[in-house]
């Protein structure tokens, strides 16, 4: 499978990243028109800063929940504490005035609680966060359990339930988890820092979410090079199971102090050996090993920093909340929360059976583009097969279906028309038997 280069661009209220094919196609949209989705209080109250948000989504109520971490700030950040908000659309959001979570005094978690993962089981609400105390000063992960996503019981008897041990790797302390419940079990990624502060990903499993066994061949996902943006740690894991593959997002710092934190992306078929997407036109460091995928807007609310949210897929498209700071000036700025929507195309569209070569199935570029009002688009098939052609909206939402039908080998075309539709950037994507594939177009009125 042949890898492209990634693209920007910044047009009217939104930012296009386009920015793999590998393994699943996926064109990454931020909010620019909403964003940022989720802000905090007034200056000197706990919620100033938020940050590190977790959201779950249920299809039956059409209910976004989110809990956040949140700080006072400068000079003190620490102890963070964990608030709750819910939305109807993942956009206005409607927060508690007070946190639904936080340190207890006299316990290992006494100095912080942060980090959150959360899911829901068998309608109980079940939580994995970080924490340390004086006590107990390297960082470790407890567990939580709810009834309702407010009112939280830490698991005292058994807590912390993850904890550092001699491993060089992880010496300093473990946080900052994902865990996925598999059929009865649970599997866990965790951060792991060593005594220079590198943080480097690991994996462990349990068959009740306390009791925790770490993968002997720790750790699974290493930082880059010295010279990479990801060289110094690797944090804030988000890993999702989708279409059998293991996606797994994070927040990447460089050794170089004058760098920014951006998000990178690694995929996995075991949850053990990781790829990290590298575009292959950037050879150069800091770029040279992998690339990030989610970037800072310079100038804009998260123009220094971008970290992941756990990304949730509704209908076909991905949905990711994730964290935003711009401290590189003479203000200072509270970090917030912005919103990413990804139009997914399922990692078998990108597989072909033995007797097909993916060369010659090609979808081309729309033209003109950008367009105004008609637009024509081509194709090529090897052999004759069913196609569909749909187009899409930047939320990932279907538009319109242009054609639906089987057809012989060899070059096709049709026409958009879209005097309907409103100026701004439209997905096409098209399906051949086993070949997606995804473009964008720009309309321009």
């Amino acid at each position: 499978m042949k890898k492209k280069a990634g693209v920007l661009i910044v047009l009217g209220l939104f930012t296009l990243l386009n920015y793999h094919l590998s393994p699943a196609q996926q064109v990454w949209i931020k909010d620019t028109q909403n964003n940022p989705v989720f802000t905090g209080g007034q200056p000197g109250t706990w919620d100033y800063h938020v940050f590190m948000p977790h959201v779950l989504y249920d299809a039956q109520t059409s209910t976004y929940e989110m809990w956040y971490d949140a700080s006072f700030g400068p000079p003190h950040w620490r102890p963070y504490w964990i608030g709750y908000a819910t939305s109807s659309d993942g956009i206005t959001w409607n927060k508690l005035d007070t946190a639904v979570f936080k340190p207890t005094p006299g316990t290992w978690d006494e100095s912080t609680v942060e980090g959150q993962y959360i899911i829901k089981e068998s309608n109980v609400y079940k939580m994995w966060y970080s924490g340390c105390s004086a006590m107990h000063p390297r960082y470790a992960i407890g567990y939580a359990t709810s009834p309702d996503g407010i009112h939280w019981t830490k698991d005292t008897l058994n807590n912390p339930v993850l904890d550092a041990d001699t491993a060089q790797w992880e010496i300093e302390g473990v946080g900052y988890c994902t865990v996925l419940s598999d059929s009865g079990s649970y599997k866990m990624w965790y951060v792991g820092l060593n005594t220079s502060g590198v943080g480097n990903i690991g994996y462990a499993t349990s068959t009740d979410g306390i009791n925790w066994e770490k993968y002997e061949h720790n750790p699974v996902l290493l930082v880059g090079s010295a010279t990479e943006w990801d060289g110094k740690t690797l944090s804030i894991p988000k890993v999702f199971l989708l279409d059998s593959m293991y996606h797994l997002y994070y927040s990447g710092y460089s050794p170089d102090s004058s760098r920014h934190r951006e998000i990178g992306y690694a995929w996995s078929e075991d949850e053990l050996n990781w790829t990290k997407y590298d575009d292959p036109s950037t050879v150069s460091a800091p770029y040279a090993e992998s690339d990030p995928v989610i970037r800072y807007s310079p100038g804009q609310w998260d123009g220094d920093a971008t970290g992941p949210g756990n990304p949730i897929l509704i209908g076909d498209s991905l949905h990711m909340w994730y964290q935003g700071n711009r401290y590189r000036t003479t203000v200072s700025y509270p970090w917030l929360i912005g919103h990413a929507v990804s139009c997914y195309v399922p990692p078998t569209g990108l597989k072909f059976t033995s007797d097909i070569q993916p060369e010659a199935f090609l979808l081309y570029q729309n033209y003109p583009n950008p367009f105004n009002p008609k637009t024509t688009i081509s194709w090529q098939l090897a052999v004759g097969s069913t196609v569909k052609l749909e187009i899409f909206n930047l939320m990932g939402q279907k538009i319109t279906t242009l054609l639906s039908a089987s057809l012989p080998s060899g070059s096709h075309s049709v026409e958009w028309d879209a005097s309907d539709m409103a100026s701004g950037v439209y997905l096409y994507r098209i399906r051949a038997g086993d070949y997606i594939e995804t473009k964008k177009m720009i309309l321009m009125k």
